[in-house]
């Protein structure tokens, strides 16, 4: 069978008891790379960004989010990646060594380093399209402001 890289076959993979396994080894392929560079760019080292990796897949594996209808994986992944990052964070206070909320550093990093739009970002937060816009131009300021 052919890779299949189109989030919605993926989906369909992983939902089907009998193609579940390869559904799965076919999406950790596909996102564990992002993933991982999604969490290097939130300020982690190799060994942490490696070890939420895992533990990002293990939960989509345990506890598959793709059951909701309207799921989609990308905005699954990163949003388990982004809880994982949090959990991280509030266990190891990286936000306040650098002056920017948990919630702006996310927000910075999923606009401007993974190029997601403000609608996918309040998705994968679970926060407002508004509240995104705003704690991205605060956090701009702060940062700006920060390094000045």
């Amino acid at each position: 069978m052919l890779i299949e890289t189109d989030d919605t076959a993926l989906l369909r993979l992983v939902q089907d008891k009998a193609t579940r396994n390869e559904g799965f080894k076919f999406t950790l392929h596909k996102y564990s790379q992002p993933i991982y560079y999604f969490l290097r760019k939130m300020g982690l080292g190799h060994e942490d960004a490696d070890e939420l990796v895992q533990d990002v897949f293990v939960k989509f594996w345990r506890n598959p989010l793709y059951e909701e209808q309207n799921a989609v994986l990308k905005i699954t992944l990163y949003r388990l990646a982004t809880k994982s990052w949090m959990a991280y964070n509030l266990k190891h206070k990286l936000a306040e060594l650098r002056g920017l909320t948990s919630e702006q550093i996310l927000i910075i990093v999923l606009k401007d380093q993974e190029e997601l739009d403000f609608l996918e970002i309040a998705q994968i937060t679970g926060i407002t399209v508004n509240e995104v816009r705003i704690s991205f131009k605060t956090g701009l300021e702060k940062f700006n402001q920060l390094n000045n």
